[in-house]
């Protein structure tokens, strides 16, 4: 498709919604302060109301995806149980048979090491198979009751968890159809400005910045375009790297955390500082603009972003905005 053609919205906020709600919050607010014309007055209609629903979408989705994550932890707290148990009820069988006896191999008949392979569910799955092979042994009534309430604790957290599984993914597919006819409308939005205002393109950068519009692409070899004001990095696990951007005290950075793992912002007067105490942090997903100044010591000429994850790198793009 041509480019002029491809909804830039689409392309620059496809694998973000934060970033979209960013530019919402900006284009609306510049809507507001300027709805004396008129003109904007039906603009600024149509996009609060369809804002106004995504954004109560996304909180939804964060807040189930809260609760699934919290689910998540309950169920492997519940499954670390498990091992504990398995040595116990282990011991009072062999209290009353002997670990080569036809008994306990009907009891145990792959080891205990079975009850940890294969999916979640085909560990539950064995945890009451086991409880069921108990029940033929009328001396085993204490490790029957005991693996019972374990198997119906574990199902009952299994369940839930699925279930905030399944309503994350149904709003996720909702959140998604309202953020491609939001691109939709802000699209048709921006052709208005142009049709309007084709000789201007200050007064339309106004409404839609281009820091937060700019899309980042690598090249062949993985670097990024040297644009002057802009980067993304990629920062190695447990590292520093340097960014190359020059700038004073009084610039003024946008920053967009766009890897997996929080990431550490700061300046320094030495390439190789090492990341002080209280610095930036800004979280996956998450954006900042800040001054370089607010970022270290006035006079400082490195700009420096510190990764702590042993295991995973990190991406951060840079603009530099004033």
């Amino acid at each position: 498709m041509p480019y002029y053609l491809r909804n830039p919205f689409v392309v620059a906020f496809e694998h973000s919604h934060k970033r979209l709600l960013t530019l919402l919050n900006h284009y609306i607010g510049q809507l507001e302060a300027s709805k004396s014309n008129a003109e904007l007055v039906p603009l600024l209609d149509e996009i609060k109301a369809a804002y106004q629903q995504y954004a109560a979408m996304y909180e939804s989705l964060i807040s189930t995806k809260g609760l699934r994550k919290g689910e998540t932890s309950r169920l492997a707290d519940t499954f670390k149980e498990l091992t504990a148990k398995l040595r116990h009820w282990k011991l009072l069988v062999m209290l009353e048979y002997d670990e080569k006896t036809p008994e306990y191999i009907s009891i145990f008949p792959g080891g205990l090491s079975a009850f940890h392979e294969g999916s979640i569910d085909e560990q539950i799955l064995q945890v009451n198979a086991f409880k069921g092979r108990l029940a033929n042994y009328p001396k085993l009534t204490t490790v029957l009751d005991e693996a019972t309430a374990y198997a119906s604790t574990l199902q009952q957290v299994r369940d839930t968890q699925q279930k905030q599984s399944g309503s994350a993914d149904d709003t996720t597919e909702e959140l998604n159809a309202s953020h491609n006819e939001l691109c939709k409308i802000i699209y048709s939005h921006l052709g208005w400005f142009i049709w309007k205002n084709p000789s201007n393109p200050d007064f339309i950068e106004k409404f839609f910045p281009y820091h937060l519009l700019r899309t980042y692409r690598k090249e062949k070899n993985g670097n990024e375009p040297d644009e002057g004001d802009s980067e993304t990095l990629t920062i190695a696990p447990a590292s520093v790297k340097a960014s190359t951007l020059s700038f004073t005290d009084e610039t003024t950075f946008s920053f967009y955390n766009s890897g997996h793992v929080a990431l550490g912002i700061f300046t320094a007067a030495d390439a190789n500082a090492t990341a002080p105490a209280g610095i930036h942090i800004l979280q996956p997903d998450d954006e900042l603009e800040i001054t370089a100044v607010e970022l270290g010591t006035a006079g400082n000429k490195y700009l420096l972003i510190n990764n702590n994850d042993a295991n995973t790198a990190g991406e951060l793009e840079i603009n530099i905005i004033e």
